[in-house]
């Protein structure tokens, strides 16, 4: 059976000495059907005259006047959701939550400035959210005591953490993204046992330090946005269980050999950089990295010793917008990458021994340069099904190609006049796509 909800609605009706609040009680969780309306006057009557009825499971009050949550104003009472979202709250009191038994508690949307000590006073909630809200400032020990399976303080004002605003805290998801944070003092997030998932993009860091070190039960690091030059050897140590790390638009120039040592990293992404140099060995090791995106960036003509890291099975790795024009060959050898995006280059020849031993089900090639591909060039490619390589400048396709077992070839967009005869015998093709090339147009005529 699902739990009636009430559905708090302030209707402000102002007169010299009242304001009465319209309270709409509903029938089910999904808000269909009006049972019956309830008039109160105040915050502080919320308790009395609505709350402890029985059948009230959750309560929201949107778009009025509320400027305090004042203490105890639920003491006693038992609501899984309660929310008080664009009511203009400039204060929760010390004390507020005492006395009720809560699950999600959200307060967005408003204009708290300061969340105080002694409100979450070793309270266990599943979701805590202070969206969109002014916060810049977290009182010491403010969630001492306080189990929160997410706490969410993004789109506020936060430009500093300190050491001492989680302590104590049992905390297991943190969002702080879309603050203004450019320092985070050391031990900061050490103190939080169980922490997994931590949001920190769109702020202004400039530098890690030792913030993420010794973070064992990490699972999820979000630091994209921000304005990281260099990642210090040893920034990451000692953190993770199967750790994704998203470092996407920052400014960063060069991954050094050192920063991912011994970090059990599954997922890296640092598209969106400037990155020209990848240290020889700095991605070597890491033998639960499985996905690796660096699209646009600037690494250029790939060499061997750029991608010694290329010993693991990858899910994907995205090479994309780097202004690639050459690929030594031999740096795909012996490699297994499911799906491997090599778009948006300056590739101009696709040679035979590129993909030499290379196990790969997917192969993007689009918006590149390609004028040339040599017999057989895909021959060496174990399990290959799909090849993309539209919006190049392929004029002719000829025998051999392609190799055996494709499922389907995207030439889409390119110069194509000429395609020989048994191009496609032996091939295994469900799709080939020719769309916007001359012969298209002839075929069609």
């Amino acid at each position: 059976m699902l739990c009636k909800v009430l559905v708090v609605l302030f209707t402000l009706f102002v007169c010299l000495k009242c304001s009465n609040i319209s309270v709409q009680l509903h029938g089910n969780i999904f808000f269909k059907g009006v049972n019956n309306i309830t008039i109160i006057n105040s915050i502080f009557d919320l308790k009395q005259n609505v709350v402890n009825r029985s059948e009230v499971d959750l309560i929201q009050i949107k778009d009025q006047n509320v400027p305090v949550i004042p203490k105890n104003f639920l003491n006693g009472t038992s609501v899984s959701d309660f929310g008080i979202s664009r009511s203009q709250v400039r204060e929760v009191e010390p004390g507020a939550l005492d006395g009720v038994s809560l699950d999600f508690l959200n307060l967005n949307a408003n204009n708290i400035a300061r969340i105080k000590k002694g409100i979450f006073n070793k309270k266990s909630l599943y979701i805590v959210e202070f969206q969109n809200n002014v916060v810049s400032n977290i009182e010491d020990d403010a969630f001492a005591g306080a189990t929160i399976t997410l706490l969410d303080l993004s789109h506020n004002k936060m430009a500093k953490l300190t050491s001492k605003m989680f302590a104590g805290s049992n905390i297991i998801h943190i969002f702080l993204q879309s603050n203004v944070i450019s320092n985070i003092e050391d031990g900061t997030f050490d103190k939080i046992d169980n922490i997994q998932r931590l949001f920190l993009s769109n702020n202004q860091l400039e530098a890690l330090g030792n913030v993420f070190k010794n973070l064992t039960n990490l699972k999820q690091l979000a630091l994209a946005e921000n304005r990281l030059k260099t990642l210090e050897p040893g920034c990451f140590s000692g953190s993770g269980l199967s750790l994704d790390i998203f470092l996407s638009g920052n400014r960063l120039t060069h991954i050094a050999k050192g920063v991912f040592y011994k970090v059990p990293v599954f997922l890296m992404d640092f598209r969106n950089n400037s990155i020209s140099k990848i240290d020889k060995g700095a991605l070597a090791g890491l033998s639960t990295l499985r996905n690796v995106l660096l699209g646009n960036n600037s690494l250029g003509d790939l060499k061997m010793s750029t991608f010694d890291f290329l010993n693991n099975t990858l899910n994907l790795l995205s090479l994309s917008d780097n202004g690639i024009s050459n690929i030594d060959i031999g740096v795909f050898k012996n490699v297994e990458i499911f799906i491997l995006d090599l778009s948006r280059n300056h590739i101009k020849s696709i040679k035979k021994g590129l993909f030499h031993n290379l196990t790969s089900y997917r192969i993007e090639l689009s918006e590149n340069e390609i004028t040339e591909i040599e017999e057989d060039a895909f021959a060496d490619i174990k399990y290959l099904s799909d090849i993309d390589v539209s919006m190049n400048k392929l004029k002719e396709v000829k025998k051999r190609m392609f190799s055996l077992g494709l499922n389907q070839v995207n030439l889409e967009d390119n110069l194509i006049t000429k395609i020989d005869n048994d191009v496609l015998n032996g091939l295994s093709l469900s799709d080939i796509q020719i769309k916007n090339n001359p012969i298209a147009a002839k075929i069609n005529a």
